[in-house]
C-alpha cells in the first residue's frame, strides 16, 4: 500500500476521534518490487510495510499507523 493510498483514509484519532493531526514521521521498507503487468493489472504490487506516526493538533495523542490496518 503507498502512503498515497494511506492519506486517502479517513484518519482520526483514537483518543478523542478528530481529525485534526500532523504527520510526525513516515518510514517505509525499501525492497523494490518491479510492476508487473498482465490484462493491465500490476500482478506484483509494492509490499512494502509504511509506518507513519501522527500528532493529534487538538489533543496531543501520538500514535502510529502501518498500513492503515494497525493502530498503536
Amino acid at each position: 500500500m503507498k502512503k498515497m493510498e494511506i492519506e486517502k483514509q479517513a484518519i482520526t484519532c483514537p483518543k478523542c476521534g478528530q481529525s485534526f493531526f500532523q504527520e510526525i514521521s513516515s518510514f517505509s521498507t525499501l525492497v523494490y518490487y518491479p510492476p508487473i503487468f498482465k490484462d493491465g493489472v500490476n500482478i506484483n504490487p509494492d509490499r512494502n510495510k509504511i509506518t507513519t506516526t501522527y500528532e493529534c493538533q487538538y489533543c496531543g495523542n501520538k500514535w502510529t499507523i502501518s498500513n492503515i490496518n494497525e493502530v498503536k
